[in-house]
């Protein structure tokens, strides 16, 4: 039987709280103020009271009716202004944590991309002059507001205009870092004897990527600390080297030609049915021309609404294949892989969520691009 709460239509969330606990490892239902009712959504980081704790929680679902049968907390705040998880990484999440005797929040953390690590701030832009006074007193002369330090009461201001879609909101980063020049960890003496279990862990890490990889970028992808690094550095197991940083924007483009397809390559691109679920192998030899076939199925599936991935093998490969896909797709390509700064890997993150772009180009990590409605891998 489920309980209607009492003196109201009030939305309901079920929040996997961030508490490492097997008492804990389900979700909670929490009440949704009516100022966020039309801003949260399944996927969205949360702050919510558990216990006498204020602890980050997910939305993994959203109901009008709860089990509960004494009142329900509600949920104090939104973390994030683009929610990071979709429902599908939602259930890959929990269904790993069905069957790998991990925990829910732990799953849940696993599928959040890196690139949220980067340090931003909630702000409100105005895009109409239809608002309220008080809000207008707000921003006083400013187009954009700083939602950190706010009170409650001027977030029900602010997120009634949001609803009313006189206010957009977005994220500011804090700070940029110079990245300018930015350091690339590699292997130096794998024979070199390691104490530490974390630093043993640390060397398999770098011997399964087998390649250079940007100091911040191991960190947030490894899991392992600066100080771990730095001990294998001083050690002398690592090595350091300073690059020139490669942003997206600085990429050139050459004029690649639309070619028509050969005989064979119609045979192959004939073949695969876009409209339904199958998987296929391409066979041809180095410069057999893969890559204009898969550049037709991906139009093709574009003209169907649909999204595509296209993965490479090696990152080094992907600059090669950006340009090729840039001249044809144009500013419709999205860029994921490691050896992106963060700042980068967030702002192609954010093109994706928000629908800006409908193909992504990456390594092994590009699988987890948030694209909707993907037609093609």
């Amino acid at each position: 039987m489920a309980f209607i709460i009492k003196g109201r239509d009030t939305m309901v969330a079920g929040v996997v709280v961030d508490v490492l606990a097997k008492q804990v490892n389900r979700s909670f239902d929490y009440s949704v103020p009516k100022h966020l009712e039309s801003i949260l959504k399944v996927g969205y980081r949360v702050k919510v009271l558990f216990g006498k704790r204020l602890v980050m929680g997910f939305v993994v679902e959203i109901k009008d009716k709860t089990d509960f049968k004494k009142s329900l907390n509600p949920i104090v705040d939104i973390v994030d202004v683009f929610p990071p998880l979709n429902e599908e990484f939602i259930d890959i999440a929990k269904f790993i944590s069905e069957h790998n005797f991990s925990y829910y929040a732990s799953s849940l953390q696993t599928m959040l991309p890196s690139a949220l690590k980067i340090k931003y701030q909630k702000v409100a832009r105005i895009v109409s002059d239809n608002i309220s006074d008080e809000v207008k007193k707000l921003f006083g002369n400013k187009k954009e507001l700083l939602l950190e330090g706010k009170t409650k009461e001027e977030l029900v201001l602010i997120y009634k205009e949001v609803e009313n879609k006189t206010l957009v909101l977005d994220t500011k980063f804090k700070k940029k870092r110079n990245e300018t020049l930015l350091d690339y960890i590699y292997v130096l003496d794998e024979s070199i004897p390691i104490v530490s279990k974390q630093g043993k862990g640390l060397l398999e890490y770098m011997l399964e990527i087998n390649e250079p990889i940007e100091k911040n970028v191991l960190i947030d992808e490894s899991g392992y600390s600066k100080s771990v690094i730095n001990t294998l550095l001083d050690k002398g197991v690592l090595g350091v080297y300073q690059k020139e940083a490669l942003y997206q924007e600085e990429l050139i483009l050459s004029n690649f030609k639309k070619n028509n397809l050969t005989s064979m390559q119609l045979d192959a691109y004939n073949c695969v049915n876009l409209e339904c679920y199958d998987t296929y192998l391409l066979h041809g030899v180095t410069g057999s021309g893969k890559t204009e076939v898969y550049m037709k199925w991906i139009e093709d599936v574009l003209q169907l609404g649909k999204t595509a991935i296209m993965l490479v093998p090696e990152i080094s490969l992907t600059p090669q294949i950006t340009a090729i896909f840039k001249s044809r797709f144009g500013e419709d390509v999205a860029i994921m892989h490691s050896r992106l700064s963060t700042f980068e890997r967030y702002s192609a993150w954010k093109k994706i969520i928000n629908g800006e772009v409908s193909i992504v180009i990456g390594a092994r990590s590009a699988i987890f691009a948030p694209l909707k409605n993907i037609g093609l891998i």
